[in-house]
């Protein structure tokens, strides 16, 4: 039901931009960088510079515009609170958690996350020559490479609890405790998956063509093993799928622009 939910909406942008193509259309394109966090039952690891995105646009009509980007970032996660495996009575019920045997873990992940968005922008008049708003919301698929920061230097356990710290300084020493091999892959669930982006941006006017551009987005997916977890307990599933949210800022640069005046958008 959900792929055809998803081709049927494909087809109804294909139908879109034909109805309301202009032939003098603006061309748009955008490179940025920013930071990139997957919201799931792990704390995200948050990173000032993980996310790189390159797009170009299509100007249609009545101020509408047809996007496809891609993007990749490094997203990261890390609990301060022990899990333990589901002979333990934990929530850790993968196969690839095993190895932990009667051994507690913080869970700390990396996830190298491909997105690829075809969306529908809309681009209200303003009437400020310096400012430029744009919202919408579209269709994409997302590739995840995840993988586990369960062992440490010599495939030994990690085996210093933290507990007794408060939750701000456990995270802090745990942080720097673990290395940064995250040497074992985790491949439950579906490492493709599709999602729906919605995206808000400004932009602000350096040259006749070129913006400053700062845009946030966020994607709505099917899978809630983006952060390598699924489970509450041995035997319940949390029933929350993952979401990516995305804040960046780069350069917009529109090509065949019409007129200087940037308080007409066509």
């Amino acid at each position: 039901m959900g792929k055809k939910i998803i081709i049927r909406s494909f087809a109804a942008l294909i139908i879109a931009c034909g109805v309301f193509q202009d032939a003098n259309a603006q061309y748009v394109t955008q490179v940025s960088g920013g930071s990139i966090v997957i919201n799931g039952d792990i704390e995200p690891v948050r990173d000032a510079l993980n996310y790189f995105s390159f797009g170009i646009s299509r100007e249609l009509k009545n101020n509408l515009l047809v996007e496809a980007k891609f993007g990749f970032g490094k997203a990261y996660g890390l609990s301060p609170e022990l899990a333990q495996t589901s002979s333990e009575g934990g929530y850790l019920v993968e196969e690839v958690y095993n190895v932990l045997g009667e051994n507690s873990w913080y869970p700390a992940y990396r996830n190298n996350h491909l997105m690829l968005d075809f969306s529908l922008n809309y681009r209200p008049e303003l009437g400020i020559e310096w400012l430029r708003l744009l919202g919408g919301a579209g269709l994409g698929i997302s590739k995840s490479t995840r993988s586990l920061n369960l062992l440490g230097f010599e495939n030994t356990f990690y085996d210093r609890d933290f507990s007794t710290l408060t939750t701000e300084d456990r995270k802090a020493i745990i942080k720097s405790y673990y290395d940064v091999t995250y040497e074992t892959p985790f491949d439950e669930g579906s490492d493709i998956t599709p999602h729906l982006s919605l995206q808000l941006g400004l932009q602000f006017r350096l040259k006749a063509n070129l913006f400053l551009h700062i845009e946030f987005r966020h994607h709505i997916t099917t899978s809630d093993y983006l952060d390598v977890l699924k489970y509450s307990d041995p035997t319940t599933e949390t029933g929350n799928n993952d979401s990516v949210s995305m804040i960046s800022i780069g350069f917009s640069g529109y090509l065949n622009q019409k007129d200087e005046k940037l308080s007409t958008n066509n």
